[in-house]
């Protein structure tokens, strides 16, 4: 069975964002399209318990996904902005 083609990819950088996250995650979800498409959190070594709220929706949804970077680049400068890709 061939995959969806991905229209759009939602890229969350997240750093310490647990108390945010999910709000973030519930508007994307909220949002009615005729289009596939994914989300990647991006956690950039959180020290609060981001990792498992993101992990709580990837677990029920397959089109988010969780890339963890262990050696936080990013630190506290970028705390929760969605970048968005559109395919064409």
């Amino acid at each position: 069975m061939q995959e969806p083609c991905i229209t759009l990819s939602i890229i969350i950088p997240c750093y310490n964002v647990e108390s945010t996250i999910a709000r973030a995650l519930d508007s994307i979800l909220f949002q009615q399209v005729n289009f596939s498409y994914e989300i990647l959190c991006v956690d950039d070594a959180s020290t609060d318990d981001s990792v498992a709220v993101i992990q709580n929706y990837t677990d029920k949804y397959d089109f988010i996904h969780l890339l963890k970077n262990p050696n936080c680049i990013l630190k506290s400068r970028i705390h929760l902005i969605p970048i968005i890709f559109l395919y064409q």
